[in-house]
């Protein structure tokens, strides 16, 4: 199976915008309305558009306009956000909604990633031959184009081939991101999209709150994720532990109740970083997420007021400063909608994807 320009342009439309008629697409992507039909035709034969309905012929009569959307159900997509202390996965439809999803606490390195990613994904082995890819958001500095972790300090691990290891174990289509350019990526859709610049601060909290705590952050410009010159935008050690005690992740869910943690080492170098980077970028919504659903509230809102206050003229720039309480779930989510985003946009890269799923 191979796409087409055509067809990808379509697909594209139909993606970004939802279902629409032959006649709308024709005039969007200017191709004529002979050529968008026939095209269509093949992917619907392909199982990968359907007809969502159609539209009245009007007072003058004549045949109802069919309406197409993409066919949700034709393939599926695994994204998984992995982090120091935790693995959250997501299973995902075609258009990007998800299905099903799973998370666990277990402490991930260089040397039990694979392992530790292939008992997630054994969760979802029902649906292993529907798989179009494996979408995963990690932590640290990523090469898009290889899938290779050039670096990433809190899972160990330099120049290590991670698309390669996981293609080679699964023979599914693997795609690998940036965490907090993942998160970026959902942010461009959740809840309707986000206007302007955002930058997107993530957090991960080691599996020992002694160990030091992961921050990335992700850049977004006008729809489209800032990597930088040498792939390394984003990447700020904080160099901080929650709490001088050696205690396991899951300790921070009884923190509120009867564990009582100093955190304010914490909270004054976090909003220290924070304040200086959004006071040197001056963007439009700064967004908080990441472990910091893992927090106690009061840690999560004092750190924002803390923000609030070192950020310089907050007033005169309007900045929206918002949390984001669904955790490793956004990089999940985001890192399926990055591989959607670039399967239809990149003609080479979606028929590489086809090529190796037909080959499965």
């Amino acid at each position: 199976m191979k796409l087409l320009e055509t067809q990808q342009r379509i697909l594209k439309i139909l993606w970004a915008q939802g279902q629409a008629t032959q006649i709308e697409i024709s005039e969007t992507i200017g191709v004529d309305r002979s050529t968008v039909s026939r095209n269509i035709n093949r992917l619907f034969e392909q199982g990968i558009l359907k007809k969502s309905g159609s539209l009245d012929p009007g007072p003058k009569g004549g045949r109802r306009t069919e309406i197409v959307d993409l066919n949700p159900n034709w393939k599926q997509l695994l994204g998984i956000s992995v982090e120091q202390g935790e693995l959250y996965a997501v299973l995902a439809d075609f258009s990007g909604r998800v299905v099903k999803e799973y998370s666990t606490f277990t402490k991930v390195t260089s040397k039990n990633i694979e392992e530790k990613l292939t008992e997630v994904i054994e969760r979802f082995s029902p649906f292993k031959t529907e798989l179009l890819g494996v979408c995963l958001a990690v932590p640290g500095v990523v090469e898009p184009e290889t899938g290779s972790i050039i670096l990433s300090e809190s899972l160990g691990m330099k120049d290590f081939p991670l698309k390669q290891i996981m293609e080679n174990r699964l023979s599914v289509p693997c795609f690998v991101e940036n965490d907090s350019n993942a998160a970026v990526a959902r942010m461009f859709s959740w809840p309707n999209g986000l206007d302007g610049s955002v930058v997107y601060f993530l957090f991960s909290l080691p599996s020992d709150l002694s160990d030091f705590v992961g921050l990335g952050v992700g850049v977004g410009i006008q729809g489209e994720i800032f990597r930088g010159c040498h792939l390394l935008a984003g990447e700020v050690p904080i160099r901080v532990p929650i709490c001088s005690q050696s205690l396991p992740l899951e300790t921070l869910k009884e923190a509120s109740n009867n564990l009582k943690l100093d955190f304010s080492r914490f909270l004054e170098k976090a909003s220290d970083i924070i304040s200086n980077i959004l006071n040197l970028l001056d963007p439009c919504i700064a967004v908080v997420g990441g472990d910091v659903n893992l927090l106690p509230n009061d840690v999560v809102e004092a750190l924002v007021e803390k923000i609030r206050r070192k950020t310089y003229m907050l007033e005169r720039k309007q900045l929206k400063i918002t949390c984001d309480f669904d955790g490793l779930k956004t990089p999940a989510i985001g890192a399926v909608r990055a591989f959607l985003s670039r399967f239809m946009s990149d003609l080479d890269f979606a028929n590489r994807v086809l090529s190796r799923v037909s080959e499965l």
